[in-house]
């Protein structure tokens, strides 16, 4: 998805060739020629294969190691996900009303934080193959866009922004320098993707009295909560004592258990369970830190290291006329 090659190598079935049988393989070969960060994923069956996440990130470095040079190179793919709860398969007849929001096939805490010094220079690749567009907004910095997977922006036509659209089968690379020592979100600004487990079926009960009717209905139903007479929040410590179906998170956490400096801690009663912010998060890092360029270093309860950016890389080859640099 945005390299330049044969059309023969396109890799759409019924067009450039036949569709790939179950059992059978294809080899794709192709000379790369432009750098940049773009995605692969199918086209056959393209709703099915795709909501069940058959997709990844393409990324190609320069061949000159100097050129656009950065401290530490992120790629992070952004995906939607409708996962009814109790149910463990992704339902791919859902259009647009998806409830799970994923970073590299992950919801927060799994999500693991983007670990860099402070006055190194970094790069976030974004990719979107989702339905819906993402903007993709970053506490605490202002960044420029340096590129789309259509190839470099000139430095003339880029401007600062701390929110970035990443439009549905586009990639956007940005660039700043990590002068504000800290931890800072990272997420989508539309406010239903910073939430789990969504449901779009409820009545809005906001301002509705339910007095009463929690008592009669747990006669019936025992450990009935009655909520959202006064928004969503309610859901927060609901969330800290009833169980929710199976394999499924919470739509919003219990009382958010952080310290004063933004560290994550455990509650009373143990480890948190997943909850509704979605989010890297830039984690200010001593000047010891060993990890390498393009690492993301686990923190917390999120699991172990080395976790990485899915998807392919690879070094362009120089096209006829165009410097290595390019």
């Amino acid at each position: 998805h945005g390299i330049l090659l044969p059309a023969g190598m396109d890799g759409v079935g019924g067009l450039t060739q036949p569709h790939i049988q179950p059992g059978e393989t294809w080899a794709y070969e192709f000379t790369l020629r432009e750098p940049g960060t773009f995605m692969y994923h199918p086209h056959a069956d393209e709703m099915v294969q795709m909501a069940f996440g058959m997709m990844g990130l393409f990324v190609v470095h320069p061949r000159d190691p100097a050129a656009h040079r950065v401290d530490r190179d992120f790629a992070i793919l952004a995906h939607e996900w409708a996962v009814h709860p109790g149910t463990y398969r992704p339902d791919p007849s859902v259009m647009l009303d998806f409830n799970l929001f994923t970073f590299n096939g992950r919801v927060f805490p799994a999500i693991e934080p983007l670990v860099v010094r402070t006055g190194q220079r970094v790069r976030i690749r974004w990719g979107n193959l989702s339905m819906n567009q993402h903007p993709i907004h970053l506490h605490g910095y202002s960044f420029k866009v340096t590129a789309t997977d259509g190839g470099r922006i000139p430095a003339a036509a880029q401007w600062p922004q701390t929110t970035v659209p990443v439009p549905v089968g586009s990639t956007r690379d940005i660039e700043f320098v990590a002068d504000a020592p800290g931890d800072w979100a990272l997420h989508c600004h539309k406010s239903h993707h910073t939430m789990n487990a969504m449901g779009h079926d409820l009545p809005n009960l906001t301002g509705v009295s339910q007095a009463g009717l929690e008592e009669r209905i747990r006669r019936l139903l025992p450990g009935y909560m009655a909520m959202g007479e006064t928004g969503m929040a309610e859901m927060q410590p609901m969330a800290r004592h009833m169980p929710g179906p199976e394999n499924t998170l919470p739509m919003m956490m219990g009382d958010p258990w952080a310290a004063g400096d933004g560290r994550d801690v455990h509650p009373p009663q143990g480890p948190r369970r997943p909850h509704e912010l979605r989010r890297s998060r830039l984690v200010r890092a001593s000047a010891g830190h060993p990890g390498p360029p393009g690492l993301l270093t686990a923190e917390g309860e999120s699991g172990g290291r080395g976790a990485r950016a899915g998807g392919i890389c690879g070094r362009a080859q120089p096209a006829a006329g165009v410097p290595s640099s390019a």
